[in-house]
């Protein structure tokens, strides 16, 4: 996303992340700091989404989880 807006940083950002947004700011270049405004936020908001949507893990099947359990001591 940010690539859409033509974006710079202006000092050494080091781990992207949202702390060093304000790194992008130029009186020069307004859209940089827009850009990667944008795409940070995108960045977060849309994991979250789909988790949502699509879940996490693997799913289990109740009959898994209610059926009886087989030990060496059972057979």
């Amino acid at each position: 996303m940010t690539s859409f807006f033509n974006a710079f940083s202006f000092v050494y950002t080091g781990l992207p992340g949202p702390l060093t947004i304000i790194n992008t700011y130029s009186s020069d270049y307004p859209s940089s700091f827009w850009g990667v405004l944008i795409g940070t936020i995108i960045a977060i908001v849309l994991p979250i989404v789909l988790v949502q949507i699509f879940g996490y893990g693997d799913d289990v099947d109740e009959e898994t989880i209610d059926a009886p359990l087989t030990t060496a001591e059972n057979r």
